[in-house]
């Protein structure tokens, strides 16, 4: 863990499945779904597999779609 900017609390950079399941809105499933289809970015720490909360940010804003860009979902 690090401290975050405000240096008061330590800020967790690798979360587990359940916790990035959580911040992603998906179910724990879905998420395993998807790092097995090599979608999303994960750490194999020994037989754990987490999550870095900075590469989950940039996978989330790298899907952002915009409504100009052919086949977004409505």
């Amino acid at each position: 863990m690090r401290q975050n900017a405000t240096g008061s609390q330590p800020e967790q950079v690798l979360i587990d499945e359940k916790t990035a399941a959580r911040r992603l809105g998906v179910s724990t499933s879905h998420l395993g779904n998807l790092r097995r289809r090599g979608e999303i970015p994960y750490v194999r720490v020994g037989a754990l597999i987490r999550y870095d909360v900075r590469a989950l940010d940039e996978w989330i804003a790298s899907q952002l779609k915009t409504t100009k860009e052919k086949g977004v979902d409505r």
